[in-house]
């Protein structure tokens, strides 16, 4: 999945958009219901779409449990944590809830340092010195995938092309996007990586535990 997808699905870099509230345990799942979206969905499942991605199944399958919501308190006990940290590396495994987190409570966030990876996607009316850096969460397949990501800003970004993946370390700012205030990384270094052999983030639990895919 890459931003030709993207663009169908919206990207979801703010937590205020009209409409969207996040759910009791403050898990965002950024699901798109208009009608271009069903239709694109609707086509990868047929098998007529040219964007299906080889790794990932298409509908959900008898063999995959599905995936448990978040155990009573998880949200508020991880953002605790992460307030007492000067420097959060968001990786794989808490990819999902840490991005939730940021984007509901941007003004506590202001000013930390922030390190991820993901894919370069723009915009239409981008500024130059902007794009946002994305993954695909899915729970188990194509049809229930969202897509998120964070606005980033650099004074070269024209030199890294849309769909390459970077490797990106910043400042955690806040910035008003369509009239929402919204949080973005002021980077400060960056760098092109290999796409991952799993490109996709999860967001599952066993017991109270959040795992990753492979446990």
């Amino acid at each position: 999945l890459d931003s030709s997808v993207a663009v169908k699905r919206g990207v979801k870099f703010s937590a205020n958009v009209p409409g969207e509230q996040p759910d009791q345990q403050g898990n965002n799942k950024f699901k798109s219901i208009n009608s271009e979206v069903e239709e694109y969905t609707n086509k990868v499942l047929a098998g007529d779409s040219e964007e299906v991605p080889k790794n990932v199944p298409l509908e959900h399958q008898s063999n995959i449990s599905p995936p448990k919501i978040p155990p009573k308190g998880f949200y508020k006990l991880l953002e605790k944590k992460l307030l007492k940290q000067k420097s959060i590396n968001v990786n794989n495994t808490d990819y999902i809830p840490v991005m939730s987190i940021i984007e509901n409570n941007v003004n506590q966030f202001i000013g930390k340092e922030i390190e991820v990876d993901g894919f370069v996607y723009r915009e239409n009316g981008f500024k130059d010195n902007q794009f946002v850096v994305a993954r695909f969460g899915i729970s188990c397949c194509v049809a229930d995938a969202s897509v998120y990501g964070m606005l980033s800003t650099i004074e070269n970004a024209s030199t890294f092309k849309t769909d390459n993946w970077v490797h990106i370390k910043g400042i955690v700012k806040k910035a008003t996007y369509n009239q929402e205030d919204v949080p973005y990384i002021q980077i400060q270094q960056i760098e092109s990586i290999h796409q991952p052999d799993n490109p996709y983030v999860y967001e599952l639990y066993q017991d109270e535990q959040l795992i990753g895919p492979s446990e």
